[in-house]
């Protein structure tokens, strides 16, 4: 009996080239939107637990809060974008429905998601860079350990979600 076999994460990935762009949208959203809300709001307090209880003695905390706050603002309202206006206008376009924007109004949103999409990498690279160099702090919680953890984990999804988008909908969509 031959065994079954599952994908490479690559070969998933390049499955949603051909996939319907529906799909492809539904499987952006509940994967990635809802598991970026859920990561940004565990880094938050993470963030916000560790400068009140930390941040006097290592301002550093501090001002990593405050980015990891920035970011969740303008990751969050990117969110809300895409959702309400980009991803419906892209589904519209690609089932040629009368509600379709016109392609001058199509560009300018494109350019929209790209730019924020580099914002939201350079907010990563500024987190790690701010995480980095933070000396381990005595904390009997782990508050130090569970804050790379989240930060890893939202890098993480978030490369493979900024993939999908610039490599995959964008391409296809625009």
């Amino acid at each position: 009996m031959p065994q079954a076999t599952h994908p490479t994460e690559k070969e998933a990935r390049e499955a949603w080239r051909t996939a319907p762009l529906e799909d492809l949208v539904l499987h952006i959203v509940e994967r990635y939107h809802m598991a970026t809300r859920l990561e940004l709001a565990r880094l938050e307090a993470l963030a916000e637990e560790a400068a009140l209880l930390h941040g006097q003695a290592q301002p550093a905390l501090i001002v990593l809060r405050d980015e990891v706050v920035r970011l969740g603002s303008e990751m969050r309202a990117h969110l809300v974008f895409e959702e309400r206006t980009a991803f419906p206008a892209i589904l519209a376009q690609a089932r040629d429905e009368g509600a379709a924007l016109p392609a001058e109004l199509l560009a300018p949103m494109k350019q929209i998601i790209v730019a924020e999409h580099e914002a939201e990498a350079g907010h990563i690279r500024t987190l790690r860079n701010h995480l980095e160099p933070l000396p381990a702090f005595e904390d009997p919680r782990g508050l130090g350990a569970k804050l790379h953890t989240a930060y890893r984990i939202l890098a993480e999804d978030l490369q493979q979600h900024l993939f999908l988008e610039n490599q995959i909908l964008i391409p296809r969509a625009f």
